[in-house]
């Protein structure tokens, strides 16, 4: 895998083109299968065959065999091959790919023009997919220019042609991994070479923009992403930092497909939740194609930013001491009964929380606990730099709230929160489970972000 550094890629590339024929046809009248062009069925009698990679193609279609030529032993063609000069027009080991494995529904691969299923490998910035002993020739997607944005063509197209109309069939054909257009071989020169970015164009970061204009984050944990944000490239590559199974890439023709869990930033930091509490608390819990097209008609709403001395720890969300945590950490509903006044003393401000038949206790910041309502959407007020304590008497009336048949006590609200702890309890933020050790913890806000709110129109 090719290593990922974290920050701003400043590549310069050259115009993207298409890649030139490579191909040595000769006529074959006993080859016989689909054509790599238009994925139509050859016929004998209609049959070319390249005598250095072996694919065959209508001799019509030959002219636009824009694959590449690789080189490779064909024992069942009966040829020897080398790898052929490399002709595609600007790409440079200075620009590589960001390869990884991965695997992949049937698609073309960008190497070959052949379909590829399984196990491949993937670039993570323009979503190319090559076969695995396929060379990743092809230049990756622009990243900074200066120039009006051409298309970037990839092998592999959907649906109907947008220069003739016609369908296209086996994916015989070109999209630009920027707009989504699908374009047949034989139709690219009729195509105009400015993008347009698609209807996406107004959230997509530009190549020729130097500024972030928007962070994908694939976090599960909304506390992990406070300190450690994750500006989005040039090349629209963002990844978490511990975890690459949590590799996201924003493209054009993929954006309405996501169901993944999202975070968005937008130019100065105004974040979009798309999952779990936040989403619920800002309206964003519907389905991420909506998400993308109501960016411009939300409202911004500051929201209050915990901090918990001396775990150097923030949350938005809410926190917990007890039972919530003990259950976090065992994953089962045991009916158990812990005793919040033996392990620790909390003050609201200078006065003593009576913890008296308490088994655990939730400081909240917005109304929602793991997709329940747990505070009355008017008293969990997100700017007001107060936050809300609720409590629980037993594991059972716990789990009975979570159902969202009954409430949880509310016990108050508070600027300032002291948590004296005389003995280790579990102790959860945002979903994150940590240890309370011995000493003394204060709750406060300090600091607030901006979040964007969807505004139903």
């Amino acid at each position: 895998m090719i290593p990922i550094n974290k920050g701003i890629y400043l590549y310069e590339f050259q115009k993207i083109n298409i890649p030139l024929p490579t191909h040595s046809f000769l006529i074959s009248e006993n080859e016989k299968g689909y054509c790599n062009v238009c994925g139509k069925y050859c016929e004998k009698d209609e049959t070319v065959l390249c005598q250095k990679c072996g694919i065959i193609v209508h001799y019509n279609c030959s002219e636009h065999a824009y694959s590449y030529c690789l080189t490779k032993l064909s024992y069942l063609s009966g040829y020897t091959l080398i790898l052929e000069e490399y002709l595609a027009a600007s790409y440079t080991p200075h620009q590589p790919h960001l390869i990884i494995e991965s695997t992949t529904h049937p698609f073309i691969c960008q190497s070959c023009n052949s379909e590829i299923k399984g196990k491949c490998y993937r670039c993570l910035c323009c979503d190319s997919v090559f076969h695995i002993d396929c060379k990743p020739l092809r230049d990756c997607k622009l990243c900074r220019t200066s120039d009006p944005l051409q298309h970037h063509m990839l092998h592999g197209a959907d649906k109907f042609c947008f220069v003739c109309r016609e369908s296209i069939e086996r994916k015989a054909g070109f999209h630009c991994c920027w707009c989504s257009v699908n374009v047949h071989a034989k139709c690219l020169s009729l195509l105009p070479s400015h993008c347009s970015y698609g209807k996406f164009a107004s959230v997509l970061t530009k190549p020729h923009i130097e500024s972030n204009l928007l962070v994908v984050d694939c976090v599960n944990k909304s506390n992990e992403f406070y300190w450690s944000l994750l500006h989005l490239n040039p090349r629209q590559l963002v990844y978490s930092i511990k975890d690459y199974k949590s590799q996201i890439i924003v493209y054009c023709q993929n954006l309405q497909n996501f169901n993944s869990k999202l975070s968005l930033f937008t130019n100065e930091n105004k974040i979009i939740v798309t999952n779990g509490d936040l989403a619920q608390t800002f309206g964003w819990n519907i389905p991420f194609k909506d998400v993308i097209q109501n960016i411009t008609h939300s409202v911004e709403i500051n929201c209050d930013i915990w901090n918990i001395s001396h775990l150097n720890k923030e949350f938005c969300c809410y926190c917990g001491i007890g039972i919530d945590a003990y259950q976090l950490r065992t994953k089962e509903n045991e009916l158990i009964k812990i005793m919040l006044e033996k392990h620790i003393h909390v003050f609201l401000g200078d006065k003593q929380l009576n913890l008296k038949g308490l088994c655990g206790i939730i400081f909240m910041n917005i109304p929602f606990y793991q997709s329940t309502k747990f505070v009355d959407q008017l008293d969990a007020t997100l700017n007001d730099r107060l936050i809300e304590i609720i409590g629980f008497t037993s594991a059972n009336h716990f789990a009975v709230c979570k159902s969202g048949c009954l409430m949880p006590k509310h016990i108050g609200t508070s600027r300032i929160i002291k948590v004296v702890v005389f003995e280790e309890i579990d102790f959860e933020i945002d979903g994150c489970l940590l240890k309370l050790s011995r000493g003394v913890y204060v709750i406060q806000s300090f600091r607030q972000l901006t979040f964007l709110a969807y505004k139903k129109r």
